[in-house]
């Protein structure tokens, strides 16, 4: 990927001389390349079952910011398809 993107921004296409790989256990999951596809293929199938909601952290987002938002964002979808007023979040 790091080879791609080199020759694609700087022309440069050389093999490297030296690499490392650093492989950090405990960090931050990444998705693997393809995901966002995936997420989309996977958005147009449940559009076809009105009710089925899906979220957390296996589609738009690994860190907390990112499944608290999605989550409250499905959340305001479940409370409307219910037809029920949203709750305001507490202080």
């Amino acid at each position: 990927m790091v080879k791609a993107e080199l020759k694609a921004m700087m022309g440069i296409d050389a093999e490297p001389v030296l690499f490392k790989i650093f492989r950090w256990r405990k960090a931050m999951p990444q998705y693997i390349i393809g995901h966002a596809e995936r997420v989309a293929d996977i958005k147009a199938l449940t559009e076809k079952h009105p009710g089925l909601y899906l979220t957390g952290s296996a589609y738009y987002g690994i860190g907390i910011s990112d499944t608290t938002r999605e989550a409250e964002a499905t959340a305001k979808k479940v409370v409307a398809t219910c037809g029920g007023a949203p709750v305001a979040p507490e202080a």
